[in-house]
């Protein structure tokens, strides 16, 4: 049986001349014994619908060993570019992002010792699944968007 232990840091919204409208919100999900995978989530800021009527769709950096949370965020579809200012277009205006740096090891994404980095596929993938199922117990519909791949799943 897996157990999941997410950790939610509080912690004080930053200050930018035109600050976000969207919620955020980061942590850790212990993936194994040792090993720790870090999430970042903007809630969807739509005019039209609320964030809970929209999809959530996961970025995944290529790579693979990509920053999902570093790049993707910032350089690519982020409601802030790299200089915390805030970008024109950014999907947070049509759907929840959530960013993960996977795998673990990869961005903030953390082992306790050099043992717990995964060295086969077959570990990234069950990692990915224990996060995933995190975020599937809170959100029905999911999109995955990649640099390399995409695909689309509906529970």
């Amino acid at each position: 049986m897996l157990e999941i232990t997410t950790v939610t840091p509080e912690f004080s919204p930053l200050t930018f001349s035109n600050p976000l409208q969207s919620k955020e919100s980061w942590g850790y999900v212990d993936v194994r014994e040792g090993a720790h995978m870090f999430w970042w989530l903007y809630n969807a800021d739509s005019p039209s619908a609320s964030y809970s009527q929209l999809p959530l769709v996961m970025w995944l950096q290529g790579g693979p060993g990509g920053s999902g949370c570093g790049f993707g965020n910032f350089e690519e579809i982020g409601p802030l570019d790299r200089d915390l200012g805030p970008r024109k277009t950014s999907w947070v205006q049509y759907s929840s992002v959530l960013f993960v740096d996977n795998p673990v090891g990869t961005g903030f994404s953390y082992t306790d010792t050099d043992k717990a980095f995964a060295t086969d596929v077959a570990t990234v993938a069950s990692d990915m699944l224990v996060l995933l199922k995190h975020f599937f117990d809170k959100k029905e519909e999911f999109q995955v968007g990649s640099a390399s791949h995409r695909l689309d799943h509906q529970k």
